[in-house]
C-alpha cells in the first residue's frame, strides 16, 4: 500500500528552533513513516527573538550561518526568507488604514507592535508557507501547519480528517487558532492559510463584519463551510519561563478513551 503524502509547512520566527527541530523529526516524522511521507516546507523571517535571552522581546538579525544550519537539519523540500524588517516597514507605512480598521480583544501595551507583528506578519507568513506549494497541493492527502518553536512532547499520531473540518490543539483560544498547530485536508487548509488576503479586501471584512483581528481567521473558514475538530497532540510552545502547554490534558485523556 502507498504511503499518503503530508505537507508540513512551517513559518515565523526561529526562535529556539534548535530545541524543537528533533522533536518534530521523532514524534512526528519518524513515528509516522510507516503509513505517511513527509515533505517540509519552511518560510522563517530574517529576525527574531529568542526565549533564553534576557531582553525577551529584543529583536536580532538571524545569521546566514544559522539560517544554512536551519535548512541542514529540516532537510525542507522549499524554503523561503522573508525580510522581516523590510515587512514591517512596508505595513506600518502602506497599510496604516487596514492597522486603524482592526480591534483587538485585549489593550496591548503596544498596540501597534501586537498588530503588526502578532497578527499581520504571522499571518502573511502562514500564507506565504502555502504559497510554496499552492501549485502542487493536490498532490498531499494532508496538510499540517506549524511554527518552528512549537515542542512535540510526545508521540503524535496523524489523527483522522474529515473532509470541510480543521483539526486542533485541545486547548485553544482566537489566538491558538491564529498561528500554532493545525491539521486537514488540503481544499480546507488553503483557505485558513490564505487568511491574509481576506484582511486586505475590505468588501469581505465588512461583508462579514470583522471587528477584531482575531476572528478573522475564524470567520474565513466559517464562510467556506469548515468546522473545527480537535487533535490530541501534546504540543508546548517555548516560553522564556518555561514550556506553556498548548493542549488540555483532561481533554487528551478524554479523547484517548474513545
Amino acid at each position: 500500500m502507498s504511503k499518503k503524502k503530508v505537507a508540513i509547512l512551517i513559518s515565523g520566527f526561529i526562535r529556539n528552533w534548535k530545541d524543537t527541530y528533533e522533536e518534530l523529526l521523532k514524534n512526528v516524522i519518524e513515528y509516522n513513516s510507516d503509513m505517511y511521507e513527509f515533505e517540509l516546507h519552511c518560510v522563517p523571517y530574517s529576525r527574531t527573538n529568542r526565549y533564553n535571552n534576557e531582553n525577551y522581546e529584543k529583536l536580532e538579525q538571524v545569521t546566514e550561518e544559522e539560517i544554512i544550519n536551519l535548512q541542514k537539519k529540516y532537510n525542507p523540500t522549499s524554503f523561503n526568507v522573508l525580510d522581516h524588517k523590510k515587512l514591517t516597514n512596508y505595513f506600518i507605512n502602506e497599510k496604516k488604514d487596514i492597522i486603524n480598521s482592526i480591534k483587538t480583544y485585549w489593550e496591548h501595551p503596544k498596540m501597534l507592535t501586537y498588530k503588526v507583528g502578532t497578527i499581520m506578519l504571522q499571518a502573511y507568513a502562514m500564507e506565504e508557507s502555502y504559497r510554496l506549494i499552492e501549485t502542487m497541493a493536490n498532490k498531499y492527502d494532508l496538510i499540517i501547519k506549524t511554527r518552528f518553536d512549537v515542542f512535540y512532547s510526545k508521540p503524535c499520531k496523524i489523527p483522522v480528517c474529515e473532509q470541510n473540518k480543521i483539526l486542533m490543539l485541545t486547548r485553544y483560544s482566537n489566538q491558538n487558532f491564529v498561528d500554532h498547530v493545525l491539521c486537514g485536508y488540503p481544499k480546507s487548509m488553503a483557505c485558513f492559510m490564505k487568511s491574509y488576503s481576506n484582511l486586505e479586501n475590505t468588501n469581505f471584512m465588512n461583508k462579514n463584519n470583522i471587528k477584531y483581528a482575531e476572528d478573522l481567521f475564524r470567520e474565513t473558514i466559517k464562510t467556506n463551510n469548515i468546522s473545527i475538530g480537535l487533535m490530541d497532540w501534546e504540543c508546548e510552545l517555548g516560553r522564556p519561563y518555561g514550556r506553556l502547554p498548548l493542549y488540555d490534558p483532561y481533554v487528551v485523556n478524554i479523547m484517548a478513551k474513545k
